[in-house]
C-alpha cells in the first residue's frame, strides 16, 4: 500500500501558516491588553512564525530517515541515497504519487534513491515491498539544476530521466534543503557519474521548470 507523502508536507505548511496567524494574533491581542501598539509586538510573533517551521523540518527529515532506512532493508546491496523527491509534471505526480515541482509544492515527497549495479530506484513509503519508479542504469540520463518549491523557494536537484519519466531529486543528508546544493556532487558520484562532465552537459542543455 502507498503512503503518499504529498498530503503530509501540505499540512505541515498549514500547520506553520495557521501557527504564523496564531502568534500574530495572540502578540496583538496582548499589545491591545498592555496598551501597548502592536508593532511593539511585532518582530516577537514574526520570530516565533519562524521558530515553528524548525520542528516541522526535523519531521519531514525524520520521514526521509524513515524512507531510507527501509530501502536499506529491501535493497541491502544498494546505496541508498536520502532525498526529496518532485516530479515534473502533475500527470508524472498521480501515476507515482509523488508531489509535483512548482508553485503549489510544499516539502516535496520523502524518497530513497537507490543505486544498483544494473538500475536506480527510488522508493517512497516506510512499508512498501516495491519501488516507486525504476530505471535501467543504460537508459538514464542525468543532468543538475534548480526546480521551483512552492512561492520563495528552489532546490538543487539532480534530473533523472530514463527518456519516458523525468524526477528531480533534491539530497537530504542532512535538516535543510539549503544544503543540499553542497552534496549534488556526491549524488552523482554515487550515480557512477562524473559531476564535472554533468554540469558541463547540463550548462548547454534546455531549462526544464
Amino acid at each position: 500500500m502507498r503512503s503518499n507523502f504529498y498530503w503530509t508536507a501540505n499540512r505541515m505548511t498549514a500547520a506553520w501558516l495557521f501557527g504564523m496567524v496564531a502568534s500574530a494574533g495572540a502578540f496583538g491581542a496582548l499589545a491591545e491588553a498592555a496598551r501597548l501598539p502592536p508593532a511593539v509586538l511585532g518582530v516577537p510573533a514574526l520570530l516565533g512564525s519562524a521558530v515553528l517551521i524548525i520542528p516541522l523540518l526535523r519531521i519531514l527529515a525524520r520521514q526521509v530517515d524513515g524512507v531510507a532506512a527501509h530501502a536499506s532493508v529491501q535493497r541491502p546491496h544498494g546505496v541508498v541515497i536520502p532525498a526529496s523527491a518532485l516530479t515534473l509534471s502533475s500527470d508524472t505526480g498521480r501515476e507515482l504519487g509523488l508531489q509535483t515541482a512548482g508553485l503549489n509544492a510544499s516539502g516535496g515527497s520523502p524518497v530513497a534513491l537507490v543505486v544498483l549495479p544494473d538500475r536506480v530506484e527510488v522508493w517512497s513509503g516506510r512499508n512498501e515491498s516495491e519501488p516507486r519508479w525504476s530505471a535501467d542504469a543504460a537508459d538514464l540520463t542525468a543532468t543538475v539544476g534548480l526546480v521551483r518549491v512552492g512561492l520563495a523557494n528552489k532546490w538543487d536537484v539532480v534530473r533523472l530521466t530514463d527518456g519516458t519519466t523525468t524526477l528531480a531529486v533534491s539530497p537530504r543528508y542532512g535538516t535543510l534543503p539549503l544544503d543540499a546544493g553542497g552534496d549534488i556532487d556526491r549524488v552523482l558520484a554515487e550515480l557512477g557519474l562524473d559531476p564535472s562532465a554533468v554540469r558541463r552537459a547540463s550548462s548547454t542543455a534546455s531549462p526544464e521548470p
